[in-house]
Formats: C-alpha cells, structure tokens, sequence
C-alpha cells in the first residue's frame, strides 16, 4: 500500500525539491501551503505521516498552531517536524505538543528519508505500546494478532480486532444512552442484536454515533472510524469465512492496510480516552458523595487494576457500570458484564453481549461471549425481557 504523506510547508517550491529525498520509499506526498490547509485537508483525507515547516502562516509559527489543533481534530497521524537552526525553543514546544520527530534542515539530505521510514514502519510498534491502555475485550483481540506470524492468520485476528473495536463501541454507547429512541429505531437495535457479526456490529455503531449520549468521551473514536474502510474489512472478513481465496501479494497488501488503519484508530482511543468498564468492588459514603473504588477493564493483566472515583449517586457493589472520565456514570447491564472473581481481582471474565434466541416468554437468556477465551456462554446474566426493558429506557 502507497503511504500518503502530507508535507505543509508555504515554500511550496521548496517542498516540493525536498521531498525528491523520500523518492526511494515511493510515498505519494501531498503539499499544504498553510496551517488552515494542513486542517482541511486532514478532515477530509488520511494521511500516514505530516511532515510540517514550523516557520509557515498564520502567524510566525504556524506549525505550532498546527499541532495545538490536531488532537482536537482528531487527527492520530504522527508528526515530523522540519527546523531551522535558531528554532530550538520551537522544536522542543513542538514535541511536548505531539509531534513524534524532527529534522533539521541543513540535515535533511542524510536524515530525513531514514526518519520517515522509521515513522512509517512503526504501526504495529503502535499497536504494542498502546496494548495495556485500551478497553480488555480490545486489548486481549490485539494480543491474539500480535501473537501470530502466519500472514492469513494474522489478517483474520486483525479483522478480529476491528470487529471487536466496533462492539465494544456499540455496546457502551447502548449503555449511556438517553433515550427513548423511536420504536422504528428500537425495532433495528433489536434485530440487530439478534445475532450480531462483523457488519452488524459496524451498522449498530454507525447508528449510535448520531444518539445522544451520557458523555462526549466516545466522540473521538465514533469521529474517527473511516466507516469505508470498516465496509471493506467485512466484505474481507465475509470471504475469507466462506472460503475465498487470497493470493499472497494481496493477502500481505491486505494485512499492511488494515495494521495501518488498526493502528490509527486505537491510536485515537488511546489519546482521546475511552469510557471503561468497572465492577465494584466497595462504596464509601463521606457525607457528600460517595467514593466508589472497583476493578477496571483495562489491558489484559492476570490481575485487574483497581480505580476509585467519585459518584454523586450510590452504586451497587458487585454490578457493573460504565465509568466516563468527565463524570457520567451508567449501569453497563445487560449489555457488559465484568466479573473480577476473587478479592485480588486475579479470576475474571469479561462478557460482551453476543446474541439471543427470541420466544414466547422473553425469558430466553441472552448470550454472550467472554473477551479471555473467546468461548460464547449462556447462564451469565441477563434476559431477552430485560434486554427489551433496557432498550426502551
């Protein structure tokens, strides 16, 4: 796959002479002229790489502008920064704003290429780093990829990933919703619950995004989602389960895309935080509010992490509930459900809702499939009535 790289420089015609030096890495190098553009091309485009001047407008420091910008835009490409040889208080606010890197003009000839190779090459160096900071369920369907070295398998484990990236989205955003939703939209919610797989969790996310919820914390990585390529990883995923056969160029070009796009999302979830799920454990009331301490679904440690928070309202020890970290609090059932087994949190599962069977009653149990052994059970928690109950709350 040809990486694209944004190259912002308002020197065009220097740009343009520069990068001849990234000719041998066959990137497709795309020039913004300014700041502004830098912004509206990355809401509009992916990019793999921003090479950014920090001398460029607005101002005398445009690039710096620049990089107090992208996080908020949600952008999660990594930055390169080029300085002149009196811009040293520059450089250095420019790494504590995000950028990952920077050359020096007048050493450009002999560095530049080799830096941003090494920038390019280090998506799933990505994917390691960020391992012990995302969702469990996330986390531990990483785990699985990185642990394999066959190319096919490694594909389907990272399709694995992305499908688990979407449940885990859905099901959270399920659990802070406010609703009522119409009963047309109800209606949709349900079926696709029913039985959900790759494309049912993406449909689900793509409706939930647009609902209001709890908490903003999720808007960073619903913004984030190139629902595109989420359509093109399903359509894989769907071959591949029926058999379709993969030669081995398109197969390895296959892998590169998706560990590329694996890497910029959960980069994101990353940076922009994410709800977490939490059991708790106990609750402590000061007079004022409660302190609430419980075991995090966090990484994929043998044994859990604790957290304590504060809740304006009490909690029920032993249940589940989705934490947001600007406040919000909701119960996570019957969608989640985190069981963190003995005092030390060292036994534990962590259920994410997977289906149901309908019936007369409703009183069908739900299924669900626990994020460690990837085993789908049933006798965990939870009915098809109060799976009805909860989605018209």
């Amino acid at each position: 796959m040809t990486r694209r790289i944004l190259w912002a420089d308002d020197q065009r015609d220097v740009a343009r002479t520069m990068s001849e030096l990234l000719k041998p890495l066959r990137c497709n190098v795309l020039l913004a002229g300014s700041g502004t553009e830098v912004l509206e091309r990355c809401a509009t485009s992916e990019f793999d790489l921003i090479i950014l001047d920090l001398q460029m407008p607005p101002g005398d420091w445009g690039g710096l502008w620049v990089l107090e910008r992208l996080s908020a835009a949600r952008v999660s490409a990594p930055v390169l920064v080029l300085s002149g040889e009196g811009g040293q208080q520059e450089t250095i606010r420019a790494l504590r704003l995000g950028a990952e890197d920077y050359v020096l003009k007048s050493a450009a000839a002999s560095e530049l290429a080799p830096r941003v190779a090494s920038l390019l090459a280090t998506s799933e160096d990505r994917l390691a780093e960020w391992e012990g900071s995302l969702p469990t369920p996330v986390a531990l369907a990483l785990g699985r990829f990185r642990s394999e070295r066959e190319p096919g398998t490694r594909l389907r484990r990272l399709l694995q990933v992305q499908e688990s990236v979407a449940r885990h989205c859905a099901l959270v955003a399920l659990c802070l919703r406010i609703g009522p939703n119409e009963p047309s939209e109800l209606a949709r919610i349900r079926e696709l619950l029913r039985s959900p797989s790759f494309g049912d969790w993406v449909s689900l996310a793509r409706r939930v995004r647009k609902w209001r919820l709890l908490s903003d914390e999720t808007s960073g990585v619903f913004g984030a989602f190139d629902w595109r390529k989420l359509d093109g990883f399903v359509r894989v995923r769907n071959d591949l389960h029926h058999g379709g056969e993969v030669g081995a160029s398109r197969l390895l070009e296959l892998l590169d895309d998706a560990t590329v796009e694996t890497a910029r999302l959960l980069g994101v979830m990353c940076r922009h935080g994410f709800p977490t799920c939490v059991e708790v454990s106990r609750i402590d009331y000061t007079g004022q509010h409660f302190d609430v301490f419980a075991a995090c679904a966090v990484g994929q440690p043998a044994t859990l992490p604790t957290c304590g928070f504060s809740s304006e309202t009490p909690l029920v020890t032993g249940h589940s509930y989705i934490r947001c970290f600007d406040g919000p609090v909701a119960s996570a059932w019957p969608y989640l459900i985190m069981k963190s087994g003995t005092s030390d949190g060292a036994s534990w599962q962590y259920c994410s809702l997977d289906g149901f069977r309908d019936t007369a009653t409703g009183n069908e149990e739900l299924r669900y499939v626990e994020a460690r052994s990837g085993s789908r059970l049933k006798g965990v928690g939870g009915t098809l009535k109060e799976l009805q109950q909860r989605l018209a709350q």
